[in-house]
C-alpha cells in the first residue's frame, strides 16, 4: 500500500495538470470560430502559461533515470529486491521532475516484477497508473505502450483468462503495427508469448504458427537472448503434440544458447521443459535430473515456475513411489502458494496429497486433503461468480457515467451551435481548404496503394511461375519413371520370360544330369533377377497406389522393405485420409520412398517409424529413426534426396522441418494444408 501511495499521488497531480490543459486546449478550438485576432492572441497566452508551468529538466537528469532502469533491469532476475528499489528510485526522480517516458519504464518494470513475484492483483493496480504515461510516451514508435499490453496479457495469462490474454497480445501486436516500431526484440516478444499463450490453452498449431514466425525473425537477426525463449516454447509445442524426442532436442538447443547468454532465468525454464519431456516419456528419474537444474539455489525465477517445478518433481517422486520425497516438494508448493494467486495450482497440488496418502493408507490426511480440494474449487467458483457481478455493476455505472457526459456534450454542442451561426463564411473557408486537402490525400493515398498491390501481385505471380515451373519438373519426372516401367514390365521381363521358357526346353531335352543342375541354377538366377525387375517397375510406378489408394501402398512398400532387409519399420495411419487427385497421392508416395531409403542407407537405423496422420484440414507425415543423425543445416546445404523431397513438399504449398542429433537418430515432419491437395494440378 505504501508503494502504491507513493506511486498514485504523483499521478493525480499530473491528471489534473492534463485535465487543465485540455480545458485550455478546448478554449482555444472555440475561440478559433470566432475569429482569427482572437485565435492567435489566445495561443500566445495559452504558450506563455504552458512555458511558466512546466519543469524543467536536464540531460544530466534524463541520464542518470536511464541508467537506474537500465541497471534495474539487468538485475531483475539475479536480485529483485534491488532492482525493485533503483526503479522506485528512479519513478521519485522522474515525478519530480515530470518526465512522462522515465515515469513509463519505471511503473512497467515495477509491474513486471510484482508478475515475477505472482502478486497479480498489485501489478493490475500500477499497470492502470502507468497506462496514461505509455499512452503519451514517443519513445522507440510507442514502446512502453507494447510493453503494456504485454504485461496486461501475462497478468491474465497466470490468470487462466486466455480470451482477455490473447486480446492484449493482440493489441500489443497492431500497436507494433501502426507505430511502425522497428525494434525485433519486441516483436519476438509478442510471438513467443503468443506462442507460450496458445500452448497453456492447448491450441498447439496456433503456437506453432506464431513460434515458427518468432523462431524464422530470431535466426534472421540472430537474437540469441530471445531463441531461448522461442525454443523453449517450441519444446513444450511438441510435448503437447506427444513427440516427447522432438520436444527434448528444442529444448537442449535452448540451453545450447542460453551458454551463450548466460541467462539463468530462462535456462530455469527450458530444463522445466525438458524435464517435463522425460516425465511424459516415462523416464522420471532423468526428469528429476532437470526439474533440480530449474529448481537450483540462487536461480530467481518466477513463483508460477516455482510452483510448477516443486509440483512437478514431486509427482516425477511420486511415479517412483518415493512418497517421502513426494510428500516434501508438495509440501514446497503449499507454503508457495500460500501468497499467490494460483488455486488452480493448488488444488491438483491438494489431490495429488489426497492419492499419495491414499496410496500409503493414510486415509485420515487422504480425507483431508481432498476436502480442501473441494472446497478451494467451490471458493474459486464463488470467486468468478461475485467478479460476473462486479463486472456487470462496473458495467451499470459506467453507463451512467455516459448519460451524464452525453447531457454535457449536448449543452456544448448548443453553445457551438450559437458560435457557427455567427461565423459560417470562416467554417465554409476551413471545410473547403479541409475538403481540398482530404481529396489529395485520398489521391495520393489510392496511387500508393495501387502501387503496393501491384508490387504484391507481381511477387504473387513470381512466386507462381516457380512453382509451376517445379510441378512441371516433377511431372517431367514421373512420366519418364512411367516410360522407364512400361520398357521394363513389357519390354525386358518378356524377354526375360523367353529366355526362361527356351531355357526350361534345353533342360527337357538335356541327358547329363549335371548339365541339368547347372542350367537349373541359371533359371533359378533368372528367376530372381525377374522377381527384382518386377518390383524395381512396381516401385516406378506401383499398381497399389492406383487400385488401393495412398495409405495401402505405403503399407505394402514399407512391408516389403521390412521383409527384403530385415529392419523393424512400424507404420502408424491415423484419420481418414481425403480424396485427393493421382498426381498428389503419387507425390506422398514419393516423399515416404525417399524418406525411408534415405534413413536405411544413411544413418544405420535398425527401427523407423512412420505416421501419416489426418486431423481437421491438415495432413502430416512423419518419419522418425534410431540412426546416427546429423547436423541439421540450411536446405541448399542437404544431399541430392531432400533437395527433392523438398523440391516435392514445396510444390504442393507445404512446409518440412528437420530435427536431428548425433548419436540419437531423427525426425523429419511434414505438414501440408487438405485444401490444398483437393486441388487439380
Amino acid at each position: 500500500m505504501e508503494l502504491l501511495n507513493f506511486i498514485l499521488l504523483p499521478a493525480q497531480s499530473t491528471y489534473r495538470k492534463m485535465l487543465h490543459t485540455m480545458k485550455h486546449y478546448i478554449s482555444w478550438l472555440l475561440f478559433l470560430l470566432i475569429s482569427l485576432h482572437t485565435v492567435i492572441a489566445h495561443a500566445q497566452e495559452q504558450q506563455k502559461a504552458l512555458s511558466t508551468s512546466k519543469v524543467n529538466i536536464t540531460d544530466a537528469d534524463t541520464a542518470t533515470i536511464w541508467q537506474l532502469t537500465r541497471l534495474a533491469d539487468r538485475l531483475r532476475f539475479k536480485v529483485p529486491d534491488s532492482s525493485l528499489s533503483l526503479y522506485q528510485i528512479a519513478l521519485n526522480k522522474s515525478r519530480v521532475a515530470n518526465y512522462g517516458d522515465g515515469m513509463a519504464s519505471s511503473l512497467i518494470g515495477i509491474a513486471t516484477l510484482f508478475i515475477d513475484r505472482g502478486d497479480l492483483s498489485q501489478s493490475l493496480d500500477i499497470l492502470k497508473i502507468a497506462r496514461p504515461y505509455c499512452e503519451s510516451s514517443v519513445y522507440k514508435n510507442g514502446f512502453y505502450l507494447i510493453n503494456l499490453n504485454i504485461d496486461y496479457a501475462a497478468v491474465y495469462l497466470q490468470k487462466n483468462v486466455m480470451d482477455t490474454a490473447a486480446n492484449y497480445y493482440f493489441e500489443a501486436l497492431k500497436q507494433f503495427e501502426i507505430k511502425k516500431s522497428a525494434d525485433t526484440s519486441l516483436l519476438l516478444s509478442i510471438y513467443s508469448n503468443l506462442g507460450a499463450m496458445w500452448v497453456d490453452d492447448g491450441q498447439y498449431e496456433l503456437a506453432y504458427y506464431y513460434l515458427k514466425k518468432a523462431k524464422d525473425l530470431g535466426n534472421a537477426t540472430k537474437n540469441s537472448k530471445k531463441l531461448v525463449e522461442i525454443y523453449t516454447n517450441l519444446c513444450a509445442v511438441y510435448i503437447g503434440k506427444q513427440l516427447y524426442d522432438s520436444a527434448i532436442y528444442f529444448g537442449k538447443e535452448a540451453l545450447e544458447y542460453n551458454e551463450e547468454v548466460g541467462n539463468s532465468y530462462m535456462g530455469a525454464f527450458a530444463s522445466f521443459e525438458i524435464g517435463n519431456s522425460y516425465y511424459y516419456k516415462n523416464q522420471p528419474a532423468t526428469a528429476i535430473r532437470y526439474y533440480e537444474e530449474a529448481l537450483k539455489p540462487g536461480t530467481n525465477i518466477p513463483a508460477y515456475l516455482e510452483l510448477n517445478a516443486n509440483m512437478s518433481m514431486g509427482e516425477a517422486y511420486y511415479r517412483l513411489k518415493k512418497y517421502d520425497n513426494a510428500e516434501q516438494y508438495y509440501f514446497n508448493v503449499l507454503n508457495i502458494s500460500q501468497s499467490s494467486n494460483y488455486s488452480s495450482i493448488l488444488i491438483e497440488t491438494y489431490n495429488d496429497l489426497d492419492s499419495l496418502y491414499s496410496d500409503t493408507r493414510n486415509y485420515k490426511y487422504a480425507l483431508k486433503y481432498k476436502e480442501l480440494a473441494s472446497m478451494l474449487k467451490d471458493s474459486t467458483l464463488n470467486a468468478e461468480r461475485i467478479h460476473t457481478t462486479t463486472q456487470m455493476e462496473v458495467k451499470y455505472r459506467t453507463s451512467e457515467k455516459d448519460r451524464e457526459l452525453a447531457q454535457n456534450q449536448l449543452q456544448l454542442t448548443k453553445q457551438r451551435a450559437r458560435l457557427q451561426q455567427k461565423n459560417i463564411l470562416l467554417e465554409s473557408l476551413l471545410g473547403g481548404v479541409l475538403l481540398l486537402s482530404a481529396l489529395g490525400f485520398t489521391i495520393y493515398r489510392g496511387e500508393k496503394r495501387k502501387r503496393r498491390l501491384q508490387l504484391i501481385m507481381m511477387a504473387d505471380l513470381l512466386k507462381e511461375q516457380e512453382i509451376d515451373q517445379l510441378k512441371a519438373k516433377l511431372n517431367g519426372e514421373e512420366e519418364e519413371r512411367i516410360r522407364i516401367a512400361q520398357e521394363l514390365h513389357d519390354g525386358i521381363m518378356v524377354q526375360f520370360s523367353s529366355v526362361k521358357m527356351n531355357l526350361s526346353c534345353v533342360v527337357d531335352r538335356a541327358i547329363d544330369p549335371e548339365e541339368k543342375t547347372a542350367i537349373n541354377k541359371i533359371v533359378t538366377q533368372l528367376d530372381n533377377a525377374t522377381r527384382e525387375l518386377r518390383k524395381s517397375a512396381h516401385n516406378l510406378m506401383p499398381d497399389m497406389l492406383l487400385e488401393e489408394g495412398l495409405s495401402e501402398a505405403v503399407y505394402y512398400f514399407l512391408s516389403e522393405l521390412k521383409q527384403g532387409l530385415g529392419i523393424e519399420i512400424d507404420y502408424q495411419h491415423y484419420g481418414e485420409l481425403p480424396v485427393m487427385a493421382t498426381e498428389y497421392e503419387l507425390m506422398l508416395y514419393r516423399i515416404v520412398q525417399e524418406l525411408a531409403q534415405n534413413a536405411i542407407k544413411h544413418s544405420k537405423a535398425t527401427q523407423i517409424i512412420v505416421q501419416l496422420n489426418c486431423t481437421e484440414n491438415i495432413l502430416s507425415l512423419t518419419v522418425e529413426d534410431n540412426g546416427i543423425g546429423f547436423k541439421p543445416g540450411p536446405p541448399q546445404a542437404g544431399g541430392i534426396g531432400i533437395k527433392n523431397i523438398q523440391s516435392r513438399v514445396a510444390s504442393l504449398k507445404g512446409t518440412m522441418e528437420i530435427n536431428s542429433e548425433q548419436g540419437v537418430g531423427s525426425t523429419i515432419y511434414i505438414e501440408l494444408d487438405i485444401h490444398n491437395l483437393e486441388k487439380k494440378l
